[in-house]
């Protein structure tokens, strides 16, 4: 599947704030290498996020101590 050049965009903006955030030096190609790794993680989840869920699967309970 082939990346929408918007999310090639916002994943490589995404990357950026981040580097700058934690205060990482990225060169070319390491920021190259994680952005696509970002992509790939995000096709990843695109095939759950995009599957239908039968009706009869309910939220799990919320964790209370």
């Amino acid at each position: 599947m082939k990346d929408s050049r918007s999310e090639v965009d916002a994943v490589a903006a995404y990357v950026s704030a981040a580097a700058e955030l934690h205060g990482l030096a990225l060169d070319d190609a390491r920021r190259a290498e994680v952005e696509r790794q970002f992509r790939l993680l995000t096709a990843m989840a695109r095939q759950f996020l995009d599957m239908p869920l039968p009706a009869y699967i309910e939220p799990a309970e919320t964790y209370r101590p």
